[in-house]
């Protein structure tokens, strides 16, 4: 069976079937079905980590395993490259979302002008066609080259803000049943997360129908429909 390879572990002790995620080195590891990961990762015991990661935690401490057996923070994350704010968010990563978000925003603002400019809200003659164009096509390869950053460290940030909140809840809890209580509690997924960036993202939208205007939409539609 495969050895992880966590930080702080004195080797594998205890083991899990990583199922259903479909990776090429849960098979590999073990071909009968069967991970072993490291005792801890990070000072935290494995335990624990499975209590506060949730269902996806086998994927992500296969991640970490092969983080710390090359020696790198990197490790691709295909949501975080396409879906940034949303990923941060939905993991609990609450600045990161927020960040991600906001960078993603400011670089769609030449997009939002010439959009202004074809529907003649004021705003978008405020620049020229061509320097509009210019600056929507700088601010789409930064999108893309953030993303990619983002993708390839996502890992280690979830990593490193987990670590910083398990620590907090053991070392602020009367105890081992409070602590696995905590753990549970403020732990996995968080649906609230995603909605928060589709509320932000339809605030901003009913923003920018207010400055265009429903007169406008409504001849820009029109337009579209002869």
């Amino acid at each position: 069976a495969g050895a992880g390879a966590g930080a702080g572990g004195q080797g594998p002790a205890y083991t899990r079937p990583p199922q259903g995620y479909g990776q090429p080195g849960f098979t590999a590891a073990d071909p009968a079905g069967g991970y072993q990961f490291a005792a801890e990762y990070n000072g935290i015991s494995t335990r624990d980590w499975f209590t506060y990661i949730g269902h996806s935690a086998p994927y992500y401490l296969y991640q970490f395993d092969r983080m710390d057996a090359r020696g790198k923070k990197t490790s691709v994350c295909w949501s975080a490259l396409l879906f940034a704010p949303w990923y941060f968010c939905f993991r609990r990563m609450w600045g990161w979302g927020l960040l991600s978000l906001a960078i993603s925003l400011a670089l769609s603002v030449p997009n939002f002008l010439i959009t202004f400019q074809a529907m003649g809200v004021p705003l978008g003659a405020m620049f020229s066609a061509g320097a509009l164009d210019i600056a929507s096509t700088v601010c789409w390869v930064l999108q893309w080259a953030i993303s990619v950053v983002f993708a390839v460290y996502a890992f280690h940030l979830f990593r490193k803000n987990a670590a910083k909140k398990i620590h907090a809840m053991k070392d602020t809890s009367a105890g081992e049943a409070d602590y696995q209580a905590r753990l549970q509690r403020r732990g996995g997924p968080s649906a609230l997360g995603v909605v928060l960036v589709l509320a932000i993202i339809f605030g901003l939208s009913m923003v920018l129908t207010a400055l265009i205007g429903p007169e406008r939409i409504l001849a820009m539609s029109n337009l579209m429909t002869l």
